[in-house]
């Protein structure tokens, strides 16, 4: 896909400072936030996404609000990567995404983002209208697990779940690491 996003050079430069202990080496965008607890996958389990990737040699960087920083401190450790949730204004965040070799977020703004700038996308599904959001293209890998109570989000709201967000759960560790692998590597 090609890109169709562009940035000011102020967010290049910020990115290019904060993505300096990669030194040129390819690294992973996660985002772990969300605007409803539901659509939130969970801190441990792109923690165990992270370890894998470190043992890749893929670096990590998680980037997100100021919400998601205890996130992305429990995502990451020293020796896995970098926490910028916080750090950057959405141009820096973007700027941040269109150097990644891939982006894994769940259904959000930042994931359209990485569709934008042409980064490919592992993106999580559950609650939200893959059907209508997901992106597409031999770049994008979408994880959904259909299940019966899925998508619940109807006219742009989504309830409160019954279930405890089970759609966004049994999405596993596994399943998006493989998926990532497969788009690092072509």
């Amino acid at each position: 896909d090609a890109p169709f996003l562009s940035l000011p050079a102020s967010a290049q430069t910020k990115a290019q400072q904060l993505l300096a202990p990669f030194s040129g080496h390819p690294f992973v965008v996660l985002f772990p936030g969300a605007s409803i607890a539901e659509r939130r996958w969970g801190a441990a389990r792109f923690n165990q996404v992270t370890a894998r990737f470190a043992k890749h040699c893929y670096g990590v960087a998680v980037v997100g609000s100021m919400d998601d920083t205890t996130t992305g401190t429990a995502i990451i450790t020293a020796a896995t990567g970098l926490n910028l949730a916080g750090q950057t204004s959405l141009t820096e965040t973007a700027a941040i995404i269109e150097r990644a070799a891939l982006l894994i977020s769940g259904d959000s703004g930042v994931l359209h983002l990485g569709v934008g700038f042409g980064t490919p996308t592992v993106s999580l599904f559950g609650p939200g209208i893959a059907k209508k959001w997901a992106p597409r293209g031999q770049q994008h890998r979408v994880l959904n697990h259909h299940l019966p109570c899925s998508p619940c989000t109807k006219f742009g709201y989504t309830q409160k779940c019954p279930h405890h967000a089970k759609c966004m759960k049994e999405i596993t560790s596994d399943e998006v690491f493989q998926a990532a692998m497969v788009l690092l590597q072509k």
